[in-house]
């Protein structure tokens, strides 16, 4: 195999490789997203439960 075919199939392996890696990093950043939805709904929950008068916590304090 030449110089040229050592490239084609180097670029050929890059490119799904590539794809699979950006394909990772979007779906890391949609579910760090999500976890901060989640955390927020929390905290708003916590809250709402604080100011009716409600415990907030897990209830292993007194």
């Amino acid at each position: 195999m030449g110089d040229t075919g050592l490239f084609i199939a180097g670029f050929l392996i890059t490119i799904p490789a590539l794809a699979g890696i950006v394909s990772l990093i979007l779906a890391a950043i949609a579910d760090g997203r999500e976890n901060d939805r989640i955390q927020a709904r929390i905290r708003e929950q916590e809250n709402a439960g604080i100011q009716a008068g409600g415990r907030s916590g897990d209830g292993m304090k007194e």
